[in-house]
């Protein structure tokens, strides 16, 4: 798994999950959109519930943009605090989601998920000042 937003470069691709500001037309690996690890995104997922895997697009705007904003500033919170992946993200029957469970580095990967969290609240920030609405294309 790769923590951190991930810019656009030639080429980009793979199970990456794309933060778009604007309008759905001009999300497909656009070069002013930034990108999540699939793994991250799911398991973002499971601490916000703005979006979701299921739905391949997803538009926010609005007031929901603000809500986006300030859930990610309490799941930047929740990860922070957090002494094991598991008290996050429990193993779910129906879910199934491991990937984290067996994050090896947790000190490591909790301070770069955190700091991805707040970067991408910073992000949205910006596309509320823009007045433009923000577009999720899922894993």
């Amino acid at each position: 798994m790769q923590f951190g937003l991930i810019p656009y470069r030639p080429g980009i691709g793979g199970y990456l999950a794309e933060f778009h500001p604007g309008p759905p037309e001009g999300c497909d690996w656009a070069e002013d959109s930034l990108y999540m690890d699939g793994d991250v995104f799911e398991a973002l997922v499971l601490l916000i519930g703005a979006f979701s895997v299921k739905q391949r697009i997803t538009v926010v705007q609005g007031d929901a943009l603000g809500r986006l904003r300030e859930d990610l500033q309490d799941a930047a919170r929740q990860v922070s605090h957090a002494d094991s992946p598991k008290a996050i993200w429990p193993y779910s029957g129906g879910y199934g989601y491991t990937q984290f469970n067996s994050v090896r580095d947790w000190p490591a990967e909790r301070q770069a998920f955190t700091a991805m969290l707040r970067d991408l609240g910073a992000w949205v920030s910006d596309r509320i000042a823009d007045g433009k609405p923000v577009t999720i294309r899922s894993v």
